[in-house]
């Protein structure tokens, strides 16, 4: 079963696209499925448990015949019970058990959930591993039970396309389609778009010309290019540095509200920010920005004055990989949350209406069933952290739905495989150009 995820290219859903036969090849206590849609707006996780409950639980099964954990966990928001329920009509098990999460930002983050259905932390710099644990994303544990049962690889995904469009809606979409197309589907307005890919808080701004979907893209937000939260996340790094040399008063909002510190890391953005503003050297400071998981919220809603310690602590942490650097400060014998972790937690209706998103959060996207065919794509062979996967097509090859295009070259690596019948028009070093037969 592991060489069949291993055969179909299975990732993570989102983040860095973590190989899923990487993964699965170990073995833990607990397994971690996370169903939590933690960016606000997104609906994808959502849409695939109302419609496809039975396939996931078949995905969760065929897992423990992989690495045999004792108890599996699905981590779903209050807001999505009736998700829950949905899937409670399909567990027949014991071993299988659904959690209902707070309403809160950033319930989905991998750490976050383990402490909320386990009462663990993963140690500093570490992985759930460490703590016996595996997780997957709902989406990954519903693409290994095709693998698995009907030998089906990774070639397309379910994407929320939302935001100012006509028609905000769910569609599995093939992998390598362009962001203007799926923008031309969902009826575009006449304003001057830009594209989020991923959730608002977490996602990057990427130009609508420019954005290509991939294995790990769970959602596109398409908005007015001046949108308050474009401007925010396009902000120069040096202008950020320069604001918080001038105007950091180290009031401490974004330690309180920090997500890593709210599970007992010693993760306080408001001491990198004084060092900063201080031009001081502390190594033994600065080095605690390898423990930010970039969730943004003192970013983007923390700080009284909007300023940046996510963007300082990614500056950090560039820099120290550069000189080969890491965290190796000596792991806490305990960690302990903050005693007022609760009322710290960040509403997601709040949260949304400080990121100026209001008006679509009540947005409930359509799931549209109808097969998307794009006249091109562009598959790309580094969709996954590690090693990019090789071309095994030349230009002119005519290609077949879920045939191999691109092998995966070692072992930490994923193999890459074309969604839909075509023929190969170009390639470059890490991507592949189809022309869809229509």
């Amino acid at each position: 079963m592991l060489d069949k995820v291993k055969s179909a290219g299975i990732t993570g859903a989102g983040g860095a696209g973590f190989p899923a036969h990487i993964k699965l090849g170990a073995k833990a206590q607990s397994y971690i499925i996370n169903a939590a849609e933690c960016e606000p707006l997104l609906a994808t996780d959502r849409t695939l448990m109302l419609n496809f409950s039975k396939e996931i639980i078949e995905g969760i099964k065929a897992v423990r015949e992989i690495t045999p954990y004792e108890k599996a966990y699905i981590g779903i928001k209050e807001k999505n019970r009736d998700c829950g329920e949905a899937l409670k009509k399909f567990i027949d098990v014991d071993f299988i058990e659904v959690r209902v999460l707070r309403n809160v930002y950033p319930s989905g983050d991998e750490q976050v959930m383990i402490y909320e259905i386990l009462d663990k932390v993963v140690p500093e710099a570490g992985i759930p591993l460490d703590i016996d644990v595996i997780v997957n994303n709902v989406e990954t544990v519903y693409r290994i039970g095709k693998a698995v049962l009907q030998d089906e690889p990774f070639s397309k995904r379910f994407v929320s396309i939302i935001g100012e469009v006509n028609n905000p809606q769910v569609r599995e979409v093939p992998v390598g389609t362009s962001f203007s197309y799926l923008l031309d589907i969902a009826g575009k307005k006449d304003i001057d778009y830009v594209a989020i890919d991923g959730g608002p808080m977490m996602g990057k701004v990427v130009e609508v010309n420019e954005g290509i979907v991939r294995k790990t893209t769970s959602g596109i937000i398409f908005l007015e290019r001046d949108h308050p939260l474009i401007r925010r996340k396009t902000q120069t790094i040096k202008s950020v540095v320069s604001q918080a040399r001038a105007s950091c008063c180290n009031c401490m909002t974004c330690t309180e509200l920090c997500s890593r510190y709210l599970i007992g890391h010693r993760m306080e953005p408001h001491k990198i920010m004084r060092a900063i503003g201080m031009e001081l050297t502390q190594p033994h400071v600065y080095e605690h920005a390898m423990l930010c998981s970039e969730c943004n919220i003192c970013e983007l809603y923390a700080c009284p004055i909007g300023l940046s310690p996510r963007a300082v602590n990614v500056k950090i942490k560039n820099e120290m990989r550069k000189e080969g650097k890491r965290f190796e400060k000596e792991r806490l014998k305990e960690y302990k949350a903050p005693v007022f972790r609760k009322g710290r937690q960040l509403n997601t209706t709040r949260l949304t209406a400080r990121l100026g998103l209001s008006k679509y959060y009540s947005v409930k996207p359509e799931y549209i069933t109808e097969e998307l065919k794009p006249d091109m794509l562009r598959i790309y062979l580094n969709q996954h952290i590690g090693a990019p996967a090789k071309a095994v097509v030349d230009i002119g090859n005519e290609i077949k739905a879920n045939q191999l295009i691109g092998k995966l070259s070692g072992d930490f690596s994923a193999n890459v495989h074309s969604p839909l019948d075509g023929k190969v028009i170009s390639k470059g070093e890490n991507y592949i150009d189809i022309e869809v037969r229509l």
